[in-house]
């Protein structure tokens, strides 16, 4: 034992890789010295000498890890933040529910795609999430949120002037979006995650690196719109609702979420391909693509290649009604199609699905505005016109960016 004390050895070990000074580091290595002579044997005296030239060396060791962590941030990162009491609430449960923060470096690289209709396309979504980026002061964190806002007219449609401020999807997949357009408000966002703690739900952020565990039943009591954290004024007078969606540990949930809803399949999917398991990851995210109805009758899930529908619990009986000629049209999610067909790219599942690929790209797409912004969901008519939701949401806009923008990963090997 380096220390005579192997669990107070490694708590300190922890507290120098928590730590983001030197200042800070120093006096809890002092302070655990003095206390390592009154914890040793009846010669202290001997104990302190004999392991003094350890503690310098784990001294240098801690301060060599500060440095070099710093240097692997580089300009371009922001220190990772200590914990802090915002006049935006944290909540008691929240650290079992977020990832670690080590997790929250990106495992996926972004580019920007040669072909000039793919960039016009992104160039334009982009503007259109810097065009609703707010910034929220984090007063006693002393830092700014920036937050992506718009109108969510379902979120008390009385009040015209109240505005959504989702940080999780909405800002989080914003903050990844907006790398290769603009990195500066990219790592802005980013920053102002870690302000107020919500770098990750241990469910969304999966998309982008790996959790140890993955949380797909909703803890908010309004699962639509999620958790207030705080109402803010805005500049033009507007108010801004910045909300969050909490997750909780639940088995069952695990099992059944991933089997009717398109995007908690993907999610699964992503989790198993971080954590190296990836044929199991491609398979999951085959199923959704392919109707299997035939040969299970549990399918819920798969893309509806003539209509240009992807379907899951949520939609089914409308797109079986759709089919039979009792509705005129059947409505398709924007998002869910978006987190398809960025795990078909990150998990090199594009050649395999070579031919569906251009319908697919084409009616994510098909729901862009004019202003740059991509709609919640189109409603496809039978003769294959279709209708796209009034408004934007920054949650479709961010993932189809991500489409076009994310690279191929290499498969996880699990050491």
């Amino acid at each position: 034992m380096l220390f005579g004390n192997s669990r107070r050895s490694c708590v300190l070990l922890f507290s120098i890789s928590d730590r983001f000074c030197v200042d800070a580091c120093i006096p809890e290595l002092i302070k655990h010295t003095a206390t390592m002579v009154e914890v040793s044997d009846s010669r202290p005296d001997r104990v302190f000498s004999r392991k003094l030239p350890l503690l310098l060396v784990v001294v240098l060791a801690g301060v060599a890890w500060i440095c070099t962590d710093r240097a692997y941030r580089g300009p371009g990162r922001s220190a990772k933040p200590t914990e802090s009491k915002s006049a935006i609430p944290v909540l008691e449960d929240n650290a079992e529910k977020m990832p670690p923060l080590d997790f929250w470096f990106d495992a996926v690289t972004y580019h920007l795609p040669a072909d000039a209709t793919s960039r016009s396309r992104m160039t334009r979504a982009a503007d259109w999430l810097k065009e609703h980026l707010i910034v929220v002061p984090h007063q006693s964190a002393g830092c700014k949120m920036h937050v992506i806002a718009w109108k969510d007219p379902t979120l008390e449609p009385s009040d015209p002037r109240l505005m959504a401020g989702y940080l999780i999807t909405d800002s989080l997949w914003a903050a990844k979006a907006l790398r290769v357009h603009d990195p500066q408000v990219a790592q802005d966002i980013e920053t102002g995650l870690y302000c107020c703690g919500w770098y990750g739900n241990g469910l969304q952020d999966v998309l982008f690196h790996r959790l140890d565990t993955i949380l797909h039943r909703p803890a908010d009591e309004d699962f639509v719109h999620g958790y207030s954290l705080g109402r803010f004024p805005m500049a033009n007078g507007n108010t801004v609702d910045v909300r969050v969606f909490r997750q909780k540990r639940d088995a069952d949930f695990n099992v059944g979420h991933p089997r009717l809803f398109a995007e908690h399949a993907i999610y699964e999917a992503m989790y198993d391909f971080w954590n190296g398991r990836t044929e199991q990851a491609r398979q999951r995210v085959l199923n959704v693509v392919d109707d299997r109805r035939s040969s299970d009758s549990g399918d819920r899930i798969f893309w509806d290649r003539d209509a240009g529908i992807l379907v899951d619990y949520v939609n089914l009986e409308d797109w079986i009604a759709f089919h039979r000629g009792d509705r005129s049209v059947c409505r398709h999610s924007t998002f869910k199609l978006g987190v398809l067909l960025y795990a078909i790219r990150v998990l090199a599942l594009e050649e395999r699905l070579e031919s569906l690929l251009p319908g697919m790209h084409q009616r994510l797409w098909d729901a862009q505005h004019e202003t740059g912004g991509v709609a919640h969901f189109v409603d496809v008519a039978k003769n294959g016109a279709m209708v796209r939701g009034a408004g934007s949401t920054g949650e479709a806009t961010a993932i189809a960016i991500l489409v076009e923008s994310v690279d191929v990963q290499p498969a996880v090997v699990n050491e």
